[in-house]
């Protein structure tokens, strides 16, 4: 990772890494060990051009970065049904698969009690080779945004007390390889907001610390999970994210 610093506010930098995740045996359709099926490792060339930067005496940094990452054997996540008519889960091979995308951070200390962050991604992915060729990786939403504030309100008494919230929005993301062409809805799930809020108290000390929250402030329900067992078609397995949720940390 060579970097250079072009002044005492902005530098950039070159990534190259290679990396590769172990294969593995699937178990789960074997009932002996001549019937294990073999997963072949998976490997991965990534690289990457960046910059970094620090302004206004250090009360604002950005950050940016574009990426391409380039997969061979890929491992992915498959489910079966057995002959006795069991379901299964499973890694299989079989998928090449190309990533290329840009992140984009800013953190601003905008004044000496406010301070604010943002982000944004933007990630393009897709199947490769003959097994589901142009379908996108899963779990990969193409846009992802996230903005953040923090206010501390100046107290009479001793500690701090401060109010924040986000917000983050991601893309449509599907949750299997196959059928991402289908009309089978539970396969993936549109875009959505989910909002967060927090009022917090700290000690002057700093040894104490008690938070309130609420999480998915607009009670929005959106599925993060979600299983084909016939297909593509119905019956389906699905699971889904908290709804509002309330609570207290110290």
């Amino acid at each position: 990772t060579p970097e250079y610093r072009i002044n005492d506010n902005l530098r950039v930098y070159a990534r190259y890494a290679k990396g590769f995740r172990s294969g593995a045996f699937n178990t789960g359709l074997s009932s002996s060990l001549e019937q294990l099926s073999t997963v072949q490792p998976e490997t991965l060339n990534s690289y990457e051009l960046g910059l970094k930067s620090e302004w206004f005496n250090g009360r604002v940094h950005a950050n940016a970065n574009v990426f391409y990452y380039d997969y061979k054997d890929m491992q992915v996540s498959a489910t079966t049904t057995t002959a006795s008519g069991s379901l299964v889960s499973l890694l299989t091979n079989g998928a090449e698969g190309t990533a290329r995308g840009a992140e984009f951070e800013l953190e601003a200390q905008a004044t000496d009690n406010l301070h604010l962050q943002l982000a944004a991604s933007v990630f393009s992915s897709e199947f490769t080779g003959d097994l589901w060729k142009g379908n996108s990786f899963i779990r990969a939403p193409r846009h992802t945004y996230a903005l953040g504030a923090d206010y501390r309100f100046p107290l009479d008494i001793p500690g701090a007390l401060v109010l924040g919230g986000d917000l983050r929005y991601q893309s449509k993301e599907y949750f299997i390889s196959a059928y991402q062409q289908s009309q089978w809805t539970w396969l993936n799930q549109g875009g959505y907001t989910v909002s967060n809020a927090h009022l917090s108290y700290t000690t002057a000390d700093e040894k104490y610390n008690i938070t309130g929250f609420v999480n998915n402030l607009t009670d929005k329900q959106y599925q993060n999970h979600g299983i084909s067992l016939n297909r593509g078609s119905a019956p389906y397995w699905a699971s889904f994210g908290d709804l509002r949720t309330a609570g207290v940390t110290v």
